[in-house]
């Protein structure tokens, strides 16, 4: 009775192994159907090498010049004498830590999924060029001598439909690179500074006066009179306001707020000089700086703030050359106003 019981019992814990283990091969059936279902749509996953899509292997300290091209134009970036400029603005320099992270991340970039040969997922997603998608923007990457290192489309934005909310999809941007075989990719990068707006590649840090090297500032109304004048004490860091307000105490930190504005410039565009009177009808500095003489206008046209900067070799003479003095620069109305302060600003209140 004792074996027969054993017996009886080793039979039931096989048939408890039986139906689990047949419920596990008919669900492990079902996932390979469905695997094989959604291989034939839209997507196909797993390792894939360039013949399936990604971009082709470059050098990236051999590339000299970029083009970034949309339905709104194109924009040329070149590398002369070891500098990036810009020749739509006359040889304006070009942001070297934007170019080396927009190129390298060409280089490295990973996909997550690559589209299939049926062209009407490619238009969905921008990167057929027959569609006339207005957010296709095409890139390329030469060499010094015009040879093409890189060419690759690049398409919307990956929002899948009816899925924007759900969370469940990558973002990123789809790719096609421009070489023969190629099939589009989603980019684990969105590549928004993809743009041809040439005001988004200047080197917006270029134009600055280190607090360091500054000895004193002047402000001048538009006639021409002084407002007031910062100057540089003596074997220290602080500067002293010298024409202080009549009985008014002079406040520290806003003077070393305003000296810290003149290293932290900023402008949104340029443009080539072309008058050699420069527009001063908003406010004008004379700056000293590094053994050198500035003067700042800031004028309006039409609207809009432009800044001019005059290098001098000493007060009234001639305007001297200068890097800076050869462009215009389009400023907003907040840094217009943070550079023409009135007599009063600096004190305490």
């Amino acid at each position: 009775m004792g074996r027969r019981s054993e017996k009886e019992k080793f039979f039931k814990m096989n048939k408890k192994q039986f139906i689990i283990l047949g419920v596990l091969t008919f669900i492990s059936v079902i996932a390979a159907i469905l695997a094989l279902t959604m291989g034939k749509g839209r997507f196909s996953g797993g390792k894939v090498f360039f013949s399936g899509g990604g971009i082709p292997p470059f050098d990236v300290n051999a590339v000299a010049g970029i083009s970034i091209e949309d339905s709104r134009g194109r924009l040329k970036i070149e590398k002369k004498n070891g500098m990036w400029i810009l020749p739509s603005r006359s040889g304006y320099p070009a942001d070297i830590r934007l170019i080396s992270s927009f190129v390298t991340a060409i280089r490295d970039v990973k996909f997550v999924r690559i589209l299939e040969t049926q062209k009407k997922y490619w238009r969905t997603y921008g990167v057929d060029l027959s569609s006339g998608n207005r957010e296709t923007v095409t890139v390329e990457l030469s060499a010094s001598n015009g040879r093409a290192l890189a060419s690759v489309v690049m398409g919307n934005m990956y929002f899948p439909p009816n899925e924007r909310l759900a969370g469940q999809q990558p973002v990123g941007r789809y790719l096609l690179s421009n070489t023969k075989g190629a099939l589009p990719f989603l980019a684990g990068n969105p590549f928004s500074e993809a743009s041809p707006d040439p005001a988004l590649w200047l080197d917006k840090d270029f134009l600055k006066f280190p607090v360091q090297a500054l000895l004193s500032v002047k402000s001048a109304a538009p006639s021409g009179k002084l407002n007031w004048e910062l100057r540089k004490l003596p074997g220290k860091d602080d500067f002293s306001l010298l024409n202080q307000p009549k009985g008014k105490a002079v406040s520290i930190d806003k003077i070393h707020k305003f000296i810290r504005r003149l290293s932290e410039i900023s402008f949104d565009d340029v443009s080539p000089r072309k008058n050699a009177d420069a527009p001063g009808n908003f406010a004008s500095l004379a700056i000293e700086s590094g053994g050198a003489l500035y003067e700042i206008k800031i004028g309006t046209e039409k609207g809009r703030y432009l800044m001019t900067l005059i290098k001098r070799n000493a007060p009234g003479k001639a305007e001297s050359p200068s890097f800076f003095s050869k462009w215009t620069y389009l400023i907003s109305p907040l840094q217009a106003d943070a550079l023409n302060v009135p007599l009063n600003y600096f004190s305490l209140e």
